[in-house]
């Protein structure tokens, strides 16, 4: 984890210090707010926690080269195989559906020709930056009428976190939606046709497809 820890970037005011004698790692975010990180074993399980004041929106969230949130939470995944369990949680949720995006890998392919398109027909409507573009593109494929608020369709099927509810920030909510409503997963079709979707047994699928959510979010 320490190596996780630079000079430059989002971590460049962090301090880090490893005791040895008595087995801890402590991290100081040095923004005089946050509270230390620290990991201290008893009996082989690290169970700590810590209060940070991290932008939880914006750029400085978003761009993952510099919000200090996820490279807190990709120092500590970085000692993944390390440990035969680890469980990261916050107020929000917002750790877990990150920690579990870091599960897949996302294989990309070309545009067929009808999707390219669709692409160009709506990016020469003017909306050519993101997320004006990629909203445009989920409208047209949900078919809703361009001066809709897309609140309004959000799937009350799908997650949305604490955080997303308090502020009423249903964008990711809403790609969800999108994808929720036009993906096929393998073999079983499109996932609203998916028996127990959301129930503990289709997890894995429904983590990778939030994982997206989020990509698509801070792309």
């Amino acid at each position: 984890m320490a190596k996780a820890i630079k000079k430059r970037g989002a971590t460049k005011n962090w301090s880090y210090t490893i005791n040895e004698e008595e087995e801890t790692f402590l991290v100081d975010f040095g923004d005089e707010l946050s509270e230390g990180f620290g990991i201290h074993f008893e009996k082989q399980v690290a169970d700590d926690c810590c209060k940070v004041y991290f932008p939880l929106d914006g750029e400085l969230y978003e761009d993952e080269k510099k919000s200090e949130f996820k490279a807190l939470l990709n120092m500590i995944y970085s000692a993944r195989t390390s440990f035969s369990r680890m469980e990261i949680t916050d107020d929000y949720g917002l750790a877990e559906d990150f920690m579990e995006s870091k599960k897949f890998k996302l294989k990309l392919r070309e545009l067929t020709e009808e999707e390219m398109e669709r692409a160009k027909r709506l990016y020469n409507l003017g909306d050519t930056a993101h997320p004006g573009f990629v909203l445009k593109l989920i409208y047209d494929y949900l078919e809703i009428p361009f001066d809709e608020e897309y609140e309004k369709y959000v799937n009350q099927k799908v997650s949305c976190t604490r955080y997303d509810l308090e502020d009423q920030k249903f964008l990711r909510p809403f790609i969800e939606t999108f994808l929720y409503e036009t993906s096929e997963y393998r073999d079983q079709g499109r996932l609203f046709l998916i028996d127990d979707y959301f129930g503990e047994r289709n997890r894995p699928i429904r983590e990778m497809y939030s994982g997206i959510s989020i990509l698509c979010f801070s792309v």
